[in-house]
């Protein structure tokens, strides 16, 4: 399949992408990892070491939200694609989900991600999952669906942001009301409703911390600038990288 975004989000030379993604090709225990939603360039050192620890499987399950304006002219909030090969990587739909071939022309992390895991295994299948979640049914949906596909030989990657472009000091504030929820194992999205958190990935990352609650943040990130402390990130997007491990 045709890929879109090749030489804007990552480089479509093979010598490039060996210098940005360069992470150490071992078995790690966990079974879902959170990279961040941007650029190769910007995000690749949180990505190398996410993928360092995942744990090998033969189907890597994929989930993104969707930007692209679908929902709510569309009844459905789930989506996934047809059978194809994104840089040489078996994508498979998710049975029981409607594929949309057109949401690849709008969110590039699959085809990015895909690069990373042409490293680990490039025999290795990936089920993508693109979603617009709304509302907590939906959830309940996307929960009942996490269920269904963790069968001992699956992995999971979520692609996601967990703040919004706004001052830095509100930025920074809410990446503490993350921290401080995931912590304290409360439901993110009652500080959504609240407005202490915001991001594309808070019904998500909620949707998983209903089966495994054991999780590990690698990093914070914005542009260049990989931090582990909150009060160091100097921008208004705070992108985290972390993990749920078994």
């Amino acid at each position: 399949m045709k890929t879109f975004f090749d030489d804007i989000f990552y480089p479509s030379d093979e010598k490039l992408q060996n210098e940005l993604i360069a992470f150490e090709n071992t078995n790690g225990n966990s079974k879902i990892i959170i990279i961040p939603h941007a650029s190769l360039e910007n995000i690749n050192k949180v990505c190398n070491i996410a993928f360092s620890r995942i744990k090998k499987s033969k189907r890597y399950v994929f989930i993104a939200p969707m930007h692209n304006g679908k929902y709510p002219d569309n009844k459905n909030s789930l989506f996934t694609l047809n059978s194809c090969i994104i840089n040489n990587i078996n994508v498979l739909p998710v049975s029981k989900l409607e594929c949309d071939n057109s949401i690849l022309e709008e969110e590039y992390t699959l085809e990015l991600t895909t690069l990373f895991i042409s490293r680990l295994d490039n025999k290795a299948s990936v089920l993508p999952i693109f979603t617009a979640l709304e509302f907590s049914d939906e959830i309940k949906k996307l929960r009942a669906l996490i269920r269904e596909l963790d069968d001992g030989e699956t992995s999971f990657i979520i692609s996601a942001n967990f703040s919004e472009d706004c001052n830095n000091i509100k930025a920074i504030k809410m990446g503490k009301q993350l921290i401080a929820d995931i912590n304290e194992k409360k439901p993110l999205i009652e500080d959504e409703k609240k407005g202490l958190l915001n991001g594309c990935g808070i019904k998500i990352l909620d949707s998983f911390r209903a089966y495994f609650s054991h999780f590990e943040i690698f990093g914070f990130q914005d542009s260049t600038q990989l931090v582990t402390n909150i009060e160091d990130i100097k921008g208004n997007i705070i992108h985290l990288a972390g993990a749920f491990n078994d």
